[in-house]
């Protein structure tokens, strides 16, 4: 009887699943990995599925309006949704083509690293309220401090070696 339900509520359940890297039967469902981009695929999945409802009320005649007020996700609600799949699955395929020994833990993705760093302007400028142009100042040097610690050496890459860089003295401006 509420067959359409279940089925939202199980395409949501397995969202947060693969986005929090939860367990299914004692199984990581949410780590991506070179060897192991299932969760790629399923979030993809999921994202067709709602791209298809959405579709079908669009072509049983439903306005935009009606699919976002009434019959649908808000509007922001369906860009997050999107933004977050989509997110998830680019940054794994250029990240995992860039070190494909990587693995990425779904969990643990979050904007922490940016928080730390506007922590950190705020600390380093008098008053703890950097303007606009100390703030753009702060972040280009921050970000031309990490890019420097982070370049691999080019010998290292043309011999294929996996080296991980992560600079255990990070000040926290940039994301390892």
């Amino acid at each position: 009887r509420f067959n359409a339900i279940k089925e939202l509520c199980r395409q949501l359940n397995r969202f947060m699943d693969l986005c929090n890297g939860r367990y299914d039967k004692k199984v990581r469902v949410g780590n991506i990995s070179s060897q192991n981009l299932s969760p790629v695929r399923d979030l993809l999945s999921i994202l067709r599925y709602f791209t298809s409802w959405r579709a079908d009320l669009a072509s049983a005649g439903a306005t935009e309006v009606e699919i976002s007020s009434k019959f649908f996700f808000a509007n922001e609600t369906w860009e997050d949704l999107r933004y977050a799949i989509l997110g998830i699955t680019s940054l794994s395929v250029f990240y995992l083509h860039a070190v494909p020994t990587a693995i990425i833990v779904q969990r643990r993705l979050s904007t922490d690293c940016l928080e730390h760093h506007f922590g950190q302007l705020r600390r380093k400028v008098q008053g703890g309220k950097p303007t606009a142009a100390q703030g753009m100042r702060a972040t280009y040097i921050a970000g031309m401090v990490a890019m420097l610690r982070s370049a691999p050496d080019p010998y290292e890459v043309i011999r294929g070696s996996n080296v991980v860089y992560d600079d255990e003295e990070s000040d926290g401006t940039h994301c390892t």
